[in-house]
C-alpha cells in the first residue's frame, strides 16, 4: 500500500465509493477505506428512486445495475393498521436492488477508475497537520500509517453530530424473503411501535426493513426475524401479505440506535458525506439519492480544492450551503410525516387526501424528494 495520497475516503458505502469513483475520474491518487467486508447486508430500503437513478446513470454504473434485473415499481402502496390501502403513482419509474448487489457495483466502479480500496480495515485515527492529514489505521495484518492531503468522511452515523437532550431511539431491522407475488409497489405498512417498507428487488426476492420503536417491541425475542413477524402480526394485510413468505438465512442486518433529530452536520473537520452528513426519516424513501447527492456536490468541490483552485474553507461553506438548499424541503417533510405516524395522523391524513384527490397526495409524497439539480 503506498503510503501518501491525494484524499482518502473512509467508508465504502454508497456515497464513499461514488465520491471515490469521481475523484479518480479526474485523476487524484485516491484511497478507499472500509472496516467492513464486502457484499454484505445493510438496514435499508434497498429503493433506488428516479432521481437516484439519474445519478447512477451519471457515474456511468446504471447498465450493470440493469443487468442485475432489478425490479421496477411504479407505485406506493400505503397500508394502515387499520382501515383500507391507498395506492399513489410514483413520480416515476423506481427500481429495487439490493445494497448486497449494488454497494459491490459501485466499489468496481471506483477501482476501475484508480481508487485504490481496502476493506476490513479500521481507521482507529485522523490527524490534520499542515497540508497533510496522518491516518492511523489497523486491519488484520498489523497497524498501517497512511498520509493524504485530505479526509472525506462516509463511514455512516456519527455519534458526535448527536445533539443533548435526544428524545426517541429507534432500531431498524432488515432481512430478504421470497415467495411474495410482485406488486410493482413500494410497501409501505403502519402499525404500534413504527412501520415496515416492503419491495421486491433483484431476482424476485423482496427487502422487508422496518423503524421500530425497541420499547414498544419488549418481551419479543430479539432476532431480526422475530422482530419482523412481530411487526406483521401488528398489521393485519402485512401479516397476510407475509403469510407464505419464506425468511432467507444470512440476510437479516439490524441497527441500533437510530437517531432521526441528529442535526445534519456537512463537515467536521472534514467534509461528510450519506449517513455521515445526515439521516432521513426512512418515510422520504430517499435516502440512497440523498447520498448520491452529496457525493456528486463533495466530490466537484473537493476536485478545485485539490486543484489548488479554492481553499478547504471555500469547500466547506461551499459544501455545506449546497447541501443544506438541497435537504431542506424533504428533511423537513419527511420530518413532519414521521412526526405524523408517531401520532398515528399519517394515515388517516394520506388517505384522506388520496380519496379527495390523488394528485394532493402525489404532491405530498413528492415533497419529500430531492429536486434535479436543474431545479436549484
Amino acid at each position: 500500500m503506498e503510503a501518501c495520497y491525494d484524499v482518502a475516503i473512509i467508508g465504502a458505502g454508497i456515497a464513499g465509493s461514488a465520491v471515490s469513483k469521481l475523484l479518480s475520474d479526474k485523476g487524484w491518487k485516491t484511497l478507499l477505506l472500509d472496516r467492513r467486508m464486502f457484499p454484505r447486508h445493510k438496514v435499508c430500503g434497498e429503493f433506488l428512486s428516479p432521481e437516484a437513478l439519474s445519478m447512477l446513470e451519471g457515474l456511468g454504473v446504471k447498465p450493470e445495475i440493469e443487468a442485475r434485473s432489478p425490479a421496477i415499481l411504479t407505485k406506493a402502496r400505503l397500508v394502515p393498521a387499520q382501515g383500507e390501502a391507498v395506492e399513489i403513482p410514483l413520480p416515476g419509474p423506481a427500481w429495487g436492488l439490493s445494497r448486497y448487489a449494488l454497494d459491490p457495483i459501485l466499489q468496481r466502479a471506483a477501482v476501475q477508475a484508480g481508487t485504490e480500496l481496502h476493506t476490513g480495515m479500521t481507521v482507529a485515527d485522523v490527524q490534520a497537520g499542515d497540508g497533510i492529514c496522518s491516518i492511523a489505521a489497523r486491519s488484520r495484518n498489523g497497524s498501517v500509517s497512511l498520509q493524504a492531503r485530505t479526509v472525506i468522511y462516509a463511514c455512516g452515523s456519527r455519534e458526535g453530530n448527536q445533539p443533548a437532550g435526544e428524545a426517541p431511539t429507534y432500531m431498524g431491522v432488515k432481512a430478504h424473503m421470497a415467495g411474495l407475488a410482485p406488486s410493482g409497489a413500494v410497501e409501505l405498512y403502519f402499525f404500534p411501535g413504527g412501520y415496515l417498507g416492503l419491495n421486491e428487488v433483484e431476482g424476485g426476492v423482496f427487502n422487508a426493513a422496518a423503524l421500530i420503536h425497541p420499547r414498544a417491541f419488549e418481551g419479543t425475542e430479539g432476532t431480526v426475524f422475530s422482530l419482523l413477524r412481530e411487526a406483521a402480526r401488528r398489521n393485519p394485510q402485512l401479516e397476510e401479505r407475509l403469510a407464505h413468505a419464506e425468511w432467507l438465512p444470512g440476510t437479516a442486518s439490524a441497527c441500533f440506535p437510530v437517531r432521526l433529530s441528529r442535526r445534519p452536520v456537512f463537515w467536521n473537520r472534514f467534509a461528510q458525506v450519506g449517513d455521515a452528513a445526515l439521516l432521513l426519516p426512512p418515510l422520504c424513501g430517499d435516502g440512497m439519492s440523498v447520498a448520491l447527492r452529496s457525493a456528486l456536490i463533495c466530490a466537484g468541490l473537493a476536485d478545485r480544492f485539490l486543484a489548488g483552485e479554492s481553499t478547504v474553507e471555500d469547500w466547506q461553506t461551499r459544501y455545506t450551503e449546497a447541501m443544506s438548499s438541497q435537504i431542506r424541503r424533504p428533511l423537513r417533510w419527511g420530518n413532519r410525516l414521521h412526526a405524523a405516524s408517531e401520532r398515528t395522523l399519517l394515515p388517516a391524513v394520506l388517505f384522506r387526501l388520496a380519496g379527495v384527490s390523488p394528485w394532493l397526495a402525489s404532491s405530498l409524497l413528492k415533497a419529500t424528494r430531492l429536486k434535479d439539480f436543474a431545479d436549484g
